[in-house]
C-alpha cells in the first residue's frame, strides 16, 4: 500500500472520464488505522525513481485472529442471479480486511 505523504482531500475532474474524490488520513493515522484492523509486522520502505522521486510504502500481514474483531462491521448478502443460483457477496468497512466474491 501507498503511504501518503500527508492529509489531504482532492477530486480529480476526468478521470476515467468522471470525477473521483481521493482522500488520505496521512502517514501516522494510515500506519494507526492497519495496526487497529488486525495488521501486523507492519514495515515501511521508500521507493526511488530515476527521475529523483521518492514513494513510501508499508507492507503488513493480517492476524487472521484479530481481524474479525477489529473490524466488527461486516455485512453479508445472498442474492439470486440470472441463472437462478445464489451468489453470496461479503463486504467489510473501509480497511478491506474481508472480500468474499463468489
Amino acid at each position: 500500500m501507498t503511504l501518503p505523504g500527508g492529509r489531504f482531500e482532492t477530486v480529480r475532474r476526468g478521470w476515467m472520464g468522471g470525477r473521483m474524490f481521493f482522500s488520505a488520513p496521512g502517514r501516522e493515522r494510515t500506519l494507526d488505522q492497519l495496526r487497529a484492523a488486525g495488521f501486523t509486522d507492519i514495515e515501511t520502505r521508500t521507493a526511488t525513481d530515476p527521475l529523483g522521486s521518492s514513494t513510501e510504502f508499508v507492507f503488513a500481514t493480517l492476524d487472521p485472529d484479530r481481524a474479525a474483531d477489529a473490524t466488527g462491521t461486516g455485512s453479508t448478502e445472498t442474492e439470486t442471479n440470472a441463472t437462478g443460483t445464489e451468489a453470496t457477496e461479503t463486504e467489510t468497512n473501509a480497511t478491506g480486511t474481508e472480500t468474499n466474491d463468489p
